[in-house]
C-alpha cells in the first residue's frame, strides 16, 4: 500500500507541475490576467479527483494519498509564500488563502471518497467526480464571468458583497453543464433524467456558493451538490420503483 500511496503522490505532484509549465510558457507569450492564473490552479486541483480514482486500487489509497499531499505541500507552500515567484504566480486575496484552499479542498475529497466510494461503493462512487466538477467548473465560471462582467452586485444579507447575479448565473449555468456530462459520462442515469439532476442541483450549487465567505465554498459546494445529488438519485430510483 506505501508504494501505491507513494505513486499517487508523485502523479499529483507531476500534474501540478505540468500545470505550472503550462502557465509559464503561456506567460511568456502573453500576459495573463492574475485570476485567470489562479482558476487553472483551481481547475487542476478539481481534475486531481480523477487522478486520484482511477490511480488507486481503493478509497482508502485515494484518501491516503490526498492526506499526504496535503502534509507534505502545506509546509512548502509555507516556506514559499515570501519569494517572488510564488506572490507572481498564487497572488491572494487574502493571506494564507492558497494554503487553506489546498487544505479544504483535499479534505473535501477525502470526506466524499469515505462516504460516497468506501461506504457507499461502486455504485456510488460517480457522486464524487459530478459534484466535484460541479464545484470545480462552476466556481471557476462565477470568478472569471462575475469579475470580468459583473455590474449588479447582490445585496442581500448573509450574501457575500462582492458576488454578482452575472458571476452567479455563470455559476448555476456551468454547474448544470458539468453536472450534465459528467453524470451521463457515468452512465448514472438516462440522458433524460441526468438533464434533470443537473437542472434541480446547480441552483443549490449556486447558492451555496452565494452565502460561503472566506473560500470556505471549496467544501461547502461540492458536499451540498453530493447530497442534493444522492436525494435526487434516490427520489428516482423509488418512483421507479
Amino acid at each position: 500500500m506505501a508504494i501505491d500511496v507513494l505513486k499517487g503522490f508523485i502523479y499529483l505532484v507531476v500534474m501540478y507541475i505540468s500545470a505550472l509549465l503550462i502557465v509559464l510558457t503561456i506567460r511568456k507569450l502573453r500576459i495573463i490576467p492574475t485570476e485567470i492564473i489562479r482558476k487553472t490552479f483551481h481547475i487542476t486541483c478539481a481534475m486531481s479527483v480523477y487522478l486520484l480514482m482511477y490511480t488507486s486500487r481503493s478509497w482508502l489509497i485515494a484518501t491516503l494519498v490526498a492526506l499526504s499531499f496535503i502534509v507534505v505541500v502545506y509546509p512548502i507552500l509555507t516556506l514559499l509564500e515570501h519569494t517572488g515567484i510564488y506572490k507572481r504566480f498564487l497572488n491572494e486575496r487574502s493571506k494564507g488563502e492558497v494554503k487553506s484552499s489546498l487544505i479544504l479542498a483535499y479534505l473535501m475529497m477525502i470526506i466524499l471518497f469515505v462516504v460516497y466510494w468506501g461506504w457507499g461503493g461502486p455504485l456510488w462512487k460517480a457522486v464524487v467526480p459530478i459534484s466535484i466538477m460541479a464545484w470545480g467548473y462552476g466556481d471557476a465560471a462565477a470568478a472569471l464571468i462575475g469579475k470580468r462582467f459583473g455590474r449588479n452586485f447582490i445585496n442581500v444579507p448573509g450574501v457575500d458583497k462582492r458576488k454578482t447575479v452575472e458571476g452567479t448565473f455563470a455559476m448555476a449555468v456551468v454547474s448544470s453543464l458539468a453536472i450534465f456530462f459528467t453524470s451521463w459520462a457515468y452512465a448514472v442515469l438516462p440522458w433524460f433524467l441526468c438533464l434533470l439532476l443537473a437542472v434541480l442541483v446547480s441552483p443549490i450549487c449556486a447558492g451555496v456558493e452565494l452565502v460561503s465567505h472566506r473560500g470556505i465554498d471549496t467544501l461547502t459546494v461540492p458536499l451540498s451538490a453530493a447530497t442534493a445529488i444522492s436525494l435526487v438519485i434516490l427520489s428516482i430510483q423509488s418512483f421507479g420503483g
